[in-house]
């Protein structure tokens, strides 16, 4: 059934704070009937605007109010205040209170009653009958009580409101739901119906509350109330998932069955919307949604308010959103001359800067459909469409990097070309640059700009919209291409092109200019050059929708260009072309045999948005496909292997029988679901809950005379990882000396306390506008399972100082928001609906920093190859023979480890992608060098200072950086003290050294990218330009930053004896080193600056040097290669180094790829 309410779910956000057109503030808006005495008649009815109303999208706060405060309440005569304003907003204060979705609306009073809720009206079919429900529960009580606990009692309780003998706790709250048929907005009028009341507590009923009407009129309005009793602390009040539907009506037909090319706009007009400021956008785009005619695309530019409104109205409508950059990048000046790599690098940079303003929008992202870069109406001209050339190359780094990057939003609208551009030659140069066919894999869209202008003589307003339109003005040496024109339908010359090379790519007018002028012209004569653009646009299904510019110019810089006027008009015009039937794309030939077997699940067109958020949460984990049309999946199933199957969910919503339709077009096997049958994920559950209030310790002292309850979040926040219970966590922490008083000052001693954990260190983001870096908590979560993590208190009380500080268990980090088991409570909870969090908030801004204590070690570690978990034990990869690399190797495994990747230079950037690697699991560490080693034909690990191969390979190496994904860190630079990895013509110094990683540091710092950073390892035996210890020691005191530490470590031969020998260098300068592994790696880190003391060691490079004796390099296949991994494992588990990776997997002696010793060993430490 269709919803007609707006924001049902509660997920849309709040209403805008300032509305220019009424001059109110919506968001604080609420309607008052004042009382003289509680539970009397209302006296009064108005509307305020207060700070404590925050209204949801599409509802309005309601309350009544005593107007004396010296009036006793009639059931309370000690209460003189009486019903009160409460404080309305969405989520709960301090738990979790959704039942679906990421936030509930809240109503609530602090020691004070109330009696209130939310209305809002909604447009109906006169004499329909409606059925309202909606979810409800209260939570009463002090905050001593958790979440399932409230002064009625524990766990989920309820009773009627009628239900005799209830003591005063029991029938402390009622909540009930109303109609009004006559669409009035007074909740105590006789026109209402309420439904029965409930007494509800501590979670949501199965059953909702219910209420029917048959409306009277156009329009009805839906109460939601809840009045309390008694002035408690606590007085909350939660409502969810709210549906007004109409009773008996059929499910919505089906959209037409797509053909498969594409995306494409079946029926209706293909007039959109640009939106500067929404405004009454959203509001529009629903009241077309409920009557059949869904919008086809809005776009959003920099004000991306009412996204949630518009797609949780109007699923199928499209969003495009822009942020804009100012025209110095948006025209991207000098594209003619640059070369590739200048374009690739470019490329890079824009798109950083597009995601960082991305990051500050991250709640809104999951609802775009498509992304404008930042180019917009870029020029480059060229004689030969050598500009255009280059246009679409970078276009093709920007999809490279949309791809694969970390945001939800990765489709991308591409290229948003100006009015009357390009010629017919730099169509032809940008198509045979193969742009568009990457676009027609990925699911892209064209963006272009079209309309009249003022030329020719006319002014703006007086310019035909057909002005140069027609066989007679064919562009300069382009073919006549039918109903084409040089400035509207200018689109079609490159979709002749398109179409010539079997191409379908969606394209979206982004910017229609329809001329005739903007406010005080006619609003029939402006629609009229509207309707001929969308007649003749009909027939192109590749043109999804034309946004004529703009809507919420006022207010906003573009005072004169405002269309909001023309909503009434488009509304009736949308109406009545609604049955209209467009051009569909040509039917793609039948289904080939794929090589593989095919799952495809079928999800009904009338899918809710809360339907398609659980069912895609189900589905992602293993990247499962899902289609919206039974014709695409029956061309995708048919064509696979054996075995393929469509998985249909809720089958009764479809027409017919949908198994017969799917098994006549060749689908061999059909399977069922239902939405019911799944719930969403939460957190993997993948440490113990514990909280710091729990009656067996809230108050014990576990150091300096402070309580778990009062002080013990962190405390608790260690146990939980430890999987020790906090008593007795603390009393180890305690002997091994962890504790300054009450505080955790001497963290690097939990591993004394606790063994199977390990501790790296701390990182803050506490400055203003800084974000936490979810890259690196994503990768603690991967590699350790949970992190903890540094919030406010009290978020509106400034940052997180003493007093202000509270510590939170991170299990998982989704878009902008984290799974967290709060030691407050012990329960597990969103961050964003936690009171950690402020509403206009994102997750990164809640989190302040993070302590980086790790699960993995054990307290008694099995005496022969215990399971892996704290050293990543992996390979230093190269590609081996027939193109597998060791990552690839793994991942066919299942194994999750280490690996390391040598990356050589040059002065010319690369973007790297290994986020294939990253979601299996495995922990990559990129080394960047300039070139290999000298004597190997190489130009050495980094150039010289001073040179322009210095300063271009910096500049390479850090756009490296800023463009890859999947990189867990960065080492730069190899054995820069030995000499064969130094440039012809120089010598390298601990300086040089520290100089490069510095300019490459400060380089990625500015583009806003945290990557985790060390300079590369030191040959541990090589003296030749100094003591080793001298190197480690001058480089690591003057870097400015890292976040972990490299190290090379071997051992002499094949015998595994050698791991772990005490024999030294016999003679100067090396007779403090160690000849063999770890010795010789532990012993060159005692010459670490101490600041550094903290961080995580990877032994990037390990092997035993030589099979019989130098110079007989590699690795032998036998048993005794198969021990000496064994024994560097268990060694590094001693010695505490994070990772190692086995020296190598191909590209010189100590090739691995085809050992099956080595190999076999590692399968064996690894599973």
């Amino acid at each position: 059934m269709v919803n007609l309410l707006l924001n049902g779910g509660f997920e849309g956000g709040y209403r805008p704070l300032w509305d220019e057109v009424t001059q109110t503030k919506p968001h604080h808006t609420a309607y008052v009937c004042e009382v003289d005495r509680t539970g009397g008649p209302i006296t009064k009815r108005y509307t305020v605007e207060r700070g404590e109303i925050h209204n949801p999208v599409g509802w309005w706060a309601w309350y009544a109010h005593q107007r004396n405060d010296e009036t006793p309440v009639p059931w309370d005569p000690a209460n003189r205040i009486g019903w009160s304003e409460p404080e309305i907003r969405l989520t709960e204060t301090v738990h979790q209170r959704h039942r679906s979705g990421a936030t509930a609306a809240y109503t609530f009073t602090w020691r004070r009653i109330h009696e209130g809720g939310l209305l809002q009206q909604v447009a109906v079919t006169p004499g329909a009958r409606l059925r309202f429900t909606a979810y409800t529960h209260a939570w009463i009580g002090d905050d001593d009580h958790p979440p399932t606990w409230s002064l009625p009692g524990y766990g989920a309780l309820a009773w009627p409101a009628s239900t005799p003998g209830l003591n005063d706790n029991q029938r402390s709250v009622t909540q009930s739901i109303g109609i009004d048929p006559t669409g009035g907005t007074d909740p105590y009028a006789p026109t209402v119906l309420w439904s029965p009341g409930w007494h509800i507590f501590n979670a949501y009923r199965a059953e909702p509350l219910e209420i029917e009407a048959v409306a009277a009129g156009a329009t009805v309005t839906v109460f939601l109330r809840s009045s309390t009793l008694w002035p408690v602390v606590h007085n909350d009040v939660a409502w969810d998932d709210c549906a007004l539907t109409v009773v008996g009506e059929d499910e919505t037909p089906p959209a037409p069955p797509a053909t498969g090319a594409g995306p494409y706009i079946a029926r209706g007009a293909k007039i959109g919307y640009h939106c500067l400021a929404p405004r009454s956008v959203p509001e529009h785009v629903l009241q077309l949604a409920r009557q059949g005619a869904p919008v086809p695309l809005v776009k959003f530019v920099d004000d991306w308010w009412g996204m949630a409104t518009v797609k949780t109205a109007s699923p199928q409508t499209l969003i495009m959103a822009r942020k804009t950059f100012g025209l110095e990048l948006e025209l991207v000046g000098g594209l003619a001359e640059m070369s590739d790599t200048e374009i690739e690098q470019h490329a890079a940079y824009l798109m950083s800067l597009l995601r960082q303003k991305c990051l500050q929008e991250a709640a809104r992202l999951q609802y775009i459909d498509y992304l404008e870069t930042v180019v917009n109406e870029a020029d480059p001209k060229s004689a030969d469409g050598h500009g255009y050339r280059n246009l679409a190359l970078l276009m093709l780094h920007m999809l490279d990097i949309a791809e694969k990057w970390d945001l939800p939003c990765k489709k991308l609208a591409l290229f948003s070309l100006n009015c009357g551009t390009p010629e017919w030659v730099d169509y032809v140069a940008m198509v045979e640059t193969g742009v568009f066919e990457r676009m027609a894999a990925g699911g892209h869209v064209i963006s272009l700009h079209e309309g009249t202008l003022a030329v020719a003589g006319y002014s703006w307003e007086e310019a035909p919209i057909d002005l140069w339109w027609g066989p007679e003005h064919t562009i300069p040496g382009a073919p006549d291409v039918a109903g084409s024109g040089s400035l509207s339908f200018r689109y079609r010359y490159l979709l002749h092109l398109l179409r010539q090379r079997g191409l379908y790519v969606p394209i979206v007018i982004s910017e229609f200019y329809a001329g005739g002028g903007y406010a005080g012209a006619d609003p029939a004569a402006i629609l009229a050059r509207m309707r001929w653009y969308d007649e003749l646009a009909s027939a192109d299904p590749e043109l999804l929708a034309f946004t004529p510019f703009t809507f919420g110019g006022a207010g906003v810089g573009w005072d004169e260009q405002d269309y909001d006027f023309m909503l009434p008009a488009l509304y009736d015009y949308t109406l009545a072309v609604n049955a209209r039937v467009n051009a569909v794309p040509t039917q793609r030939p039948a289904p080939g045999g794929l090589e593989h077997v095919v799952t495809v699940n079928l999800l009904p067109q009338d899918t809710t948005l809360v339907e398609l958020q659980t069912v895609t949460a189900y589905l992602h984990p293993g990247r499962r496909s899902f289609v919206y049309s039974a014709d695409d999946a029956a061309y995708l199933v048919a064509g696979g292997k054996p075995g393929s199957k469509v998985v249909v969910w809720n089958a009764e919503r479809w027409n017919g029988d949908i198994e017969a339709y799917l098994k006549v077009r060749g689908v061999a096997e059909v399977v069922f679901a239902e939405f019911g049958e799944f719930e969403t994920p939460v957190a993997p559950g993948t440490v113990p809950a514990y909280s710091q209030n729990d009656p067996r310790w809230k108050n014990l002292v576990y150091s300096g005379n402070a309580t778990f309850g009062a002080n013990g979040c962190l405390v608790t926040c260690v146990s939980m990882l430890a999987g020790v219970e906090p008593p007795e966590t603390a009393q180890r922490l305690r002997a091994a000396g962890a504790f300054s008083g009450a505080y955790l000052s001497n963290p690097q001693r939990i591993p004394e306390a606790l063994p199977q954990l390990q501790y790296a260190g701390v990182r803050h983001w506490r400055e203003t506008e800084q974000l936490a870096d979810f890259n690196l908590l994503r990768q603690e979560i991967i590699a350790y399972g949970a992190t903890v993590c540094e919030v406010r208190w009290d978020p509106s009380a400034g940052g997180p100082l003493p007093g202000n500080q509270h510590f939170v268990v991170v299990e998982s980090i989704a878009v902008d928001d984290a799974t967290i088991v709060d030691p407050w409570d012990g329960q597990r909870k969103s961050l964003r609906a936690s009171r950690y969090c402020l509403v206009h908030e994102t997750a990164a801004q809640a989190l302040t920093g993070v302590r980086l204590i790790r699960r993995g070690g054990e307290a008694t570690p099995p005496p022969v190859t215990p399971p892996s978990g704290s050293v990543l034990f992996g390979i230093h990869d190269e590609n081996g023979d027939g193109g597998e690399t060791g990552a690839q190797w793994l991942m066919a495994q299942g194994l999750r480890t280490l690996i390391v990747r040598p990356v050589y230079l040059g002065t010319q950037m690369q973007t790297l992608d290994f986020s294939s690697e990253e979601m299996a699991g495995l922990h990559v560490i990129v080394n960047l060098r300039y070139s290999w080693a000298v004597d190997n034909g190489g130009q050495g690990t980094l150039p010289l200072p001073g040179t322009s191969e210095w300063a271009s390979f910096v500049q390479a190496a850090a756009q490296t950086m800023i463009a890859s994904c999947g990189v867990w860190g960065w080492e730069i630079g190899n054995e820069a003290n030995n000499p064969r990895e130094w440039p012809q013509g120089g010598a390298l110094s601990p300086v040089h050294v520290a100089d490069a990683y510095i300019a490459i540091r400060e380089l990625v710092s500015a583009s806003n990218i945290r990557p985790r950073m060390a300079p590369g390892a030191l040959d541990p035996f090589n003296a030749e330009a100094g003591d080793p210890r001298d190197w480690l020691r001058e480089v690591w005191r003057r870097i400015v930053g890292a976040e972990f530490v490299t190290m090379h470590g071997y051992v002499r031969g094949p015998d595994p004896g050698l791991v772990g020998s005490a024999v030294r260098f016999a003679d100067a300068p090396l007779q403090w080193q160690y000849l063999n592994y770890p010795g010789c790696v532990t012993e060159l880190l005692k010459s670490l600056p101490s600041k550094w003391a903290t961080l995580p060691v990877y032994v990037t490079e390990f092997n035993h040097l030589w099979k019989t004796a130098e110079p007989d390099f590699g690795w032998v296949d036998d048993a005794r290669a198969a021990e000496v991994v064994r024994q560097a494992y268990q060694a590094a588990r001693i010695a505490g180094f994070a990772g190692v990776a086995i020296y190598r997997w191909n590209g010189d002696e100590w090739r691995m790829q085809h050992n099956q010793a080595v190999r076999g060993a590692l399968i064996e430490l690894l599973r």
